[in-house]
């Protein structure tokens, strides 16, 4: 980790600790930590922990607070949007989020980019406590949007009077590779998923974390990702943040592709995991059988039973 890095961890950490409740040690770490970036030649970050010790301070003392408010000059320019890749190796130097995020035209608008080399929820809410943007995008290391993505999600931000999560699909690059495409087609039912999709608002449980972006604040404000579920995090805090008023935007505009998996095992392995996720979820928040993008494509509870029943005999078989 290099030095710029280490003093941007420093303050994420600090920032995070004065959130949760200021003591004399927050204010004693703030002060090591404008010394150091004034030493590194971090201006920008040495003028935000001043800033944000003039705010700790007004909290006391407000006239001392606005000294130091005067003191620490104007703030630096608001980041908008921070791109949290979850998922990449050490050595990575060529993933396809990277790839494909390096293509993005954002124009002048102020991004950051933080990279995990962890994955699941857990990673994803280290890096919503470092996160400086307005908005966070979480997007999987092997995942690759789309040209125009990263423009379009902002748009989507900006034009909403509300607070919003903006939601996209994600498709195998070789569709035909999957498994479970390659069922849904032996049993004829390829076309009611494929057809899913309509632009607007969505359930909440239909959030997929892997190409995921809302807004900081109510990130923060729902508790972030639950840790204790692996593959159904993104539902559940989708699920959170509808009920607490937030809507679940969903555009097919916002694309983004995967490698085909095409390992049948490795498919029905992440099938129980999601499976005992989805148990956990229901139990969790109430929620009714059967899960809504089944509803979306037609199917009541006999249905899916019925589909569930052939699958699993398509898998066998």
């Amino acid at each position: 980790m290099g030095r710029s890095d280490e003093l941007q961890r420093r303050y994420a950490q600090v920032r995070a600790e004065a959130v949760a409740g200021a003591g004399i040690e927050t204010f004693h770490r703030y002060d090591a930590l404008h010394r150091d970036a004034r030493a590194a030649g971090d201006e920008t970050l040495a003028r935000q922990c001043l800033r944000d010790l003039a705010e700790l301070t007004a909290q006391i003392d407000p006239q001392i607070g606005r000294e130091l408010l005067a003191a620490a000059g104007p703030a630096a320019t608001a980041t908008e949007l921070t791109v949290v890749v979850v998922g990449v190796p050490e050595a990575a130097a060529d993933l396809p989020a990277q790839r494909a995020l390096e293509r993005q035209q954002l124009g002048g608008t102020p991004v950051e980019t933080i990279l995990c080399d962890s994955r699941g929820p857990a990673a994803r809410n280290e890096a919503l406590q470092a996160a400086s943007g307005r908005i966070v995008l979480f997007v999987d290391a092997d995942v690759a949007p789309a040209p125009g993505v990263l423009a379009r999600i902002l748009a989507l931000h900006a034009a909403s009077p509300a607070p919003r999560v903006v939601a996209g699909r994600v498709t195998a690059d070789d569709p035909s590779a999957e498994p479970l495409a390659r069922l849904l087609t032996q049993l004829g039912l390829e076309g009611a998923l494929a057809e899913f999709g309509h632009a607007g608002a969505i359930a909440g449980e239909l959030c997929d974390s892997s190409f995921l972006s809302a807004p900081r604040a109510e990130l923060v404000r729902a508790g972030g990702f639950d840790a204790t579920l692996a593959r159904f995090d993104g539902a559940d805090l989708g699920v959170r943040l509808e009920r607490s008023g937030v809507a679940i935007w969903f555009d097919p505009a916002i694309e983004a592709t995967r490698a085909a998996n095409g390992d049948l095992d490795g498919w029905l392995e992440r099938a129980r995991a999601i499976g005992a996720d989805w148990f956990r979820l229901r139990e969790k928040h109430g929620a009714d059988a059967p899960p809504s993008f089944l509803r979306d494509v037609g199917l009541d509870a006999a249905a899916t039973e019925s589909l569930i029943e052939k699958l699993l005999a398509g898998a066998d078989g």
